[in-house]
């Protein structure tokens, strides 16, 4: 599978973050990544170079997350819940 929608560069960068989140940076290996997302592990080399980059893109796309406005608001609500449940 050919990783070209930012779908699937999404659907990817979840497995990438979980995997490394999991094993470490130098534990975890592109083929297990490959694996868990059912990607080729040529789409991945062609499209990042390697597990360095991989691992920055996962990074980025986390962050992007975290700033977006709808994580905050949602980050915001269960931290309100969570202060009214004490």
């Amino acid at each position: 599978m050919l990783i070209r929608t930012p779908y699937n560069r999404g659907n990817l960068n979840a497995f990438v973050a979980r995997r490394f989140a999991e094993r470490g940076y130098q534990k975890a290996t592109i083929r297990e990544i490959c694996h868990m997302a059912a990607v080729n592990v040529a789409a991945v080399n062609y499209y990042f170079g390697d597990k360095q980059r991989l691992y920055i893109e996962a990074v980025k796309h986390a962050r992007a997350l975290i700033e977006a406005p709808e994580y905050r608001q949602r980050h915001h609500a269960h931290q309100h819940a969570d202060r009214n449940s004490d």
